[in-house]
């Protein structure tokens, strides 16, 4: 009996968190800063779910490097382009896949981003 039935946050610590809202806002994520009664921290919405961005508190929790994002782009060599730009490790060619053409960036902590850019309208878990 599954409860889940979508994503609705992603919160990702960030080690320089200046650094990840240049490249996220390169790639074309529309962050606005927010704080909810805290610390500030930058947030937006991708097709109703919740992305927050915010600061490294200090403690260590593992491998910055073991969340991949995956992010559906209109235009893959515009994004791209923005996060060389600024220094970003393209660690994965744009590539064919099943549903579409997609690369892979690192951000600022290590993290694997997949910049995705759909042909196929996705109902269900990305195929591989």
């Amino acid at each position: 009996m599954p409860f889940a039935s979508s994503l609705a946050a992603l919160v990702l610590t960030c080690k320089d968190l200046e650094a990840s809202v240049r490249l996220y806002r390169a790639i074309g994520v529309e962050l606005k800063e927010a704080r909810h009664a805290g610390p500030l921290h930058y947030t937006a919405s991708l097709s109703g779910v919740h992305l927050a961005l915010v600061a490294h508190d200090g403690v260590e929790r593992g491998p910055q490097s073991a969340t991949q994002l995956a992010l559906s782009v209109s235009d893959l060599e515009g994004a791209l382009n923005g996060a060389r730009a600024l220094g970003a490790s393209v660690v994965q060619a744009p590539a064919a896949r099943p549903f579409g053409v997609s690369a892979v960036v690192e951000d600022p902590d290590g993290r694997r981003l997949e910049l995705v850019a759909m042909r196929i309208e996705m109902t269900g878990p990305m195929p591989r």
